[in-house]
C-alpha cells in the first residue's frame, strides 16, 4: 500500500504541474497574445517532457504494486491451504440412477473443501462465501452444518458435475440419471403481478426483467412460511447471505457456474487466477450479488462449458419455484424465456399439483430445436403424504412425485454410547409399489444431505437400485455418487432434516399400512391416533413415581407445548426447571429418556450441544414428545430437580 500511497502523491503532482502550466498561459495571453503561439508551444513541450518522466516512473510503481498484489495472493492461498477441516469420507453403494443433485450437489461440499484446487476456486469466485466457511470451520462445525451452507451454490454445483461426469464412459448411457441441475427459485412479485396484467408483446419484456432478476436460493422456513401467507418475500432474499440459504441472482449464477468449470479445467490455476483478478467487480449492499463480476459470461457460456464437461447437448435445469407464485401460464412462460437464453427445463417442481400442471404439454425449442415440455414433478414432504393424497384422488394418473426417503428408514436407538439399529420398511415398500402400479406413478426419493449418515444413504441407494420399477426417477442424492461425508452419530440421522418439525406437528406424515399380514415387516408403524395394545406409562427416575398415559386422550392442560414430555410431566407434579417457559428457547428442560419419542429436530441438537451433561438419551422435555408405542423411562439430572424444586 506505500508504493501505492507513491504513485498517488507523484500523480497529484503531476496535475498541479498542468495545472500551474495552464494558468501560465492564460496570463501572458492577457498581457502578450502576440507572443501566446510560440510560447504555449515550448511550455506545453516542457510539460510533455516531464509528464513522461513521471509516466515511466509510474509505471514503475505499478510494477511494485503489481508485485506487492501477488504477494498478498500468496498469502491468501496459504490461508486457503491451510483450511483445518479433514473431512471422512464414508463409502456406500454407488447411486445408479442419482436424478439431480439435490441442493446442487450441496451434500458434496466436505469433498470440495477437502480439494486445495476447488478451495481456492471458491475462495476467488465467491470470496464473502469462503470467509463464512472458514469462521465455521475454525468454530468446529462439522458437515452437518457446512452441507447446508452450499445448498444452491454455483462453484458447488460446478464441482459435482465435474466430479460425477469425470468418470463415466458413457454420459448418455441413462437419460434420467442427472437429467438436471435443481434450482430452487425465488421471483420478483412485482414484476409477475405486472406480467398478469400485461398483453402478450409486453409479457415478453416483464419476462426477460423477471429472468434477469430471478433468484436462486432456497430462503429459510420462515421466508417459505410467509410466501405461502402471501407475504413476498422476494426482496429479504435479496438480501439473505448465500450461506444462510440465500443466493445469486440468474446471470451471477450461470456467470460463477461457467468461471467454475473454466478454472477448474486449466492446467496452470494460477495464472488464471490472476487473469481473471484483472477484471472489475460488483460492488453492492445486496448479499445475492456481492463478490461477482461487474462482465457477466453469456448464459450460451454456461452452456458450452457444460457440454464441454458432460458431453451432453444440453443444459437442463429442474426448476422449483420457492416463491409460490408460479402458476402453469406463467411457467410454460419462464421455460420460453429461458429456452430463448439456451437453457433447457428437465421438470418442473411444486409441493402444489395446480402450479406445474399442464406445464408439460408445451414444447421447448432451443436453437431451432424441439423438445418435450417439462416433466411435472409434485413434491411431498414424507411417503405417508403421497398415499393420503392419493387416497383423496388428488394425485392424476402417471404423475411423477417424489418425497424424504428418510420416511422409508426406521431406526431404534442402542443402549448408551452404542449403535442404532436402521432398517428399511418393507412392508411400506410393498404397498407403496401396490400404489405406484395402481396410479401408474412415477416415484423418485431425496433427503435432507446435511442430516443423512453414511447407513442411511446406503440403504437408500441400495433399496432404489434393487426395486428400479418402483423407484424410476431414482434418487436425488445431493452428494457424490458413492460416498457421503457424515458418519454414524449417537442419534439417527435418515435424512429428514428441518422437515422432521412438520412430522412434529402433522403437516407430514409416516406411512398408513394397511395390511401387515403379508408384508414381511416384522415392527409395521402403528396407525397414527390408534390405542397401543396395553397402556403406555412414563417412569420417572430416580423417584420411581410412574405416570400412566393415552395418546389418544386429549393431551393433559399444563405449561409447555400440549402433549410434549414437559406438559405431561409438570401436569403429574413432576417439577423440571423450564426457565423459558417451555418454548424451547433456554435447554433447561433437559433430561435423559430411553423410549420411543419424537425425533430431535435442528433446533433441539443446537441446544443439547451447549448443555451441561449431554449423553446420547439427552433431550429437551418440551420438545420431544411420547408417541404412545411403548413405555418411557425419564431421568431428571441432580441439577434440574434441585433448581425446578428450589423456584417452587
Amino acid at each position: 500500500m506505500s508504493c501505492l500511497a507513491r504513485a498517488l502523491g507523484r500523480l497529484g503532482r503531476v496535475w498541479a504541474r498542468v495545472e500551474a502550466l495552464f494558468w501560465r498561459i492564460v496570463r501572458r495571453f492577457r498581457r502578450q497574445p502576440a507572443d501566446l503561439a510560440a510560447e504555449a508551444r515550448a511550455l506545453l513541450e516542457e510539460g510533455a517532457r516531464q509528464i513522461g518522466e513521471e509516466a515511466r516512473e509510474l509505471g514503475r510503481e505499478a510494477r511494485e504494486i503489481g508485485r506487492e498484489a501477488m504477494a498478498l495472493a500468496e498469502a491468501l492461498w496459504d490461508r486457503v491451504d491451510d483450511l483445518p477441516f479433514v473431512p471422512a469420507a464414508f463409502r456406500i453403494s454407488p447411486v445408479l440412477n442419482q436424478f439431480y443433485g439435490h441442493g446442487a450437489f450441496m451434500g458434496a461440499a466436505p469433498a470440495l473443501l477437502a480439494d486445495p484446487r476447488w478451495r481456492r476456486i471458491l475462495a476467488f469466485l465467491m470470496p464473502d462465501v469462503y470467509a463464512d466457511i472458514e469462521e465455521a470451520v475454525r468454530s468446529g462445525d462439522g458437515p452437518p452444518r457446512l452441507i447446508p451452507m452450499f445448498e444452491n451454490n454455483p462453484v458447488m454445483c460446478a464441482f459435482g458435475v465435474v466430479r460425477c461426469f469425470s468418470s463415466r464412459t458413457d454420459p448418455l448411457q441413462d437419460p434420467g440419471d442427472l437429467a438436471g441441475m435443481e434450482w430452487d427459485v425465488f421471483v420478483d412479485g412485482e414484476l409477475v403481478a405486472a406480467w398478469e396484467r400485461a398483453g402478450p408483446v409486453d409479457r415478453l419484456d416483464l419476462l426477460a426483467r423477471i429472468t434477469d432478476r430471478l433468484v436462486i436460493a432456497h430462503a429459510s422456513s420462515a421466508d417459505t412460511f410467509q410466501e405461502a401467507l402471501g407475504i413476498c418475500q422476494y426482496r429479504d432474499v435479496r438480501k439473505t447471505r448465500k450461506t444462510h440459504l440465500g443466493g445469486v441472482e440468474f446471470g451471477a449464477w450461470l456467470d460463477l457456474f461457467a468461471r467454475a468449470i473454466e478454472l477448474a479445467r486449466v492446467e496452470d490455476l494460477g495464472e488464471a487466477l490472476q487473469a481473471m483478478a484483472r477484471e472489475e467487480r460488483v460492488v453492492s449492499d445486496e448479499q445475492c450479488i456481492a463478490g461477482t463480476f461487474t462482465r457477466l459470461h453469456p448464459p450460451r457460456a454456461a452452456v458450452e462449458a457444460f457440454r464441454e464437461v458432460t458431453r451432453r447437448p444440453h443444459l437442463s435445469i429442474i426448476l422449483e419455484i420457492k416463491s409460490l407464485r408460479s402458476t402453469p401460464e406463467f411457467l410454460q412462460d419462464l421455460v420460453g424465456e429461458l429456452n430463448r437464453r439456451g437453457l433447457h427445463v428437465a421438470a418442473v417442481c411444486s409441493f402444489l399439483l395446480d402450479e406445474v400442471q399442464g406445464v408439460s404439454a408445451m414444447t421447448q425449442r432451443i436453437d431451432g430445436e424441439q423438445l418435450p415440455g417439462p416433466k411435472e414433478i409434485l413434491f411431498f414432504h414424507y411417503a405417508g403424504d403421497l398415499q393420503q393424497a392419493c387416497d383423496e384422488g388428488a394425485v392424476p394418473p402417471g404423475q411423477a412425485v417424489m418425497f424424504n426417503g428418510a420416511s422409508l428408514l426406521d431406526a431404534e436407538e442402542g443402549e448408551e454410547n452404542g449403535p442404532s439399529a436402521y432398517r428399511v420398511k418393507e412392508g411400506v415398500i410393498a404397498e407403496l409399489a401396490e400404489y405406484r402400479a395402481r396410479h401408474d406413478l412415477h416415484v423418485g426419493l431425496y433427503v435432507q444431505e446435511g442430516d443423512c449418515d453414511e447407513t442411511a444413504a446406503d440403504l437408500l441407494s441400495s433399496l432404489v437400485a434393487r426395486k428400479p420399477a418402483t423407484f424410476d426417477l431414482g434418487f436425488a442424492w445431493g452428494g457424490l455418487r458413492d460416498e457421503v461425508a457424515i458418519g454414524r452419530a449417537a442419534s439417527p440421522r435418515l435424512g429428514y432434516g428441518p422437515q422432521r418439525r412438520l412430522g412434529l406437528v402433522g403437516k407430514a406424515r409416516q406411512w398408513r399400512l394397511v395390511s401387515t399380514s403379508t408384508r414381511g415387516d416384522p415392527t409395521p408403524d402403528p396407525p397414527p391416533g390408534d390405542p397401543p395394545e396395553r397402556p403406555c406409562r412414563i417412569v420417572v427416575k430416580p423417584d420411581g413415581v410412574e405416570i400412566p398415559f393415552d395418546p389418544s386422550a386429549p393431551p393433559p392442560e399444563a405449561e409447555g407445548p400440549p402433549g410434549s414430555l414437559l406438559a405431561r410431566l409438570l401436569a403429574a407434579g413432576i417439577p423440571v426447571e423450564h426457565a423459558c417457559g417451555g418454548v424451547g428457547a433456554c435447554g433447561t428442560c433437559h433430561v435423559y429418556v430411553r423410549g420411543p419419542l419424537s425425533p430431535a429436530d435442528d433446533e433441539e441438537e443446537d441446544l443439547l450441544d451447549k448443555v451441561p451433561g449431554a449423553r446420547p438419551t439427552s433431550r429437551l422435555a418440551c420438545r420431544c414428545r411420547p408417541d404412545g408405542t411403548g413405555d418411557l423411562e425419564v431421568e431428571i439430572p441432580s441439577w434440574n430437580r434441585n433448581q425446578a424444586r428450589e423456584q417452587d
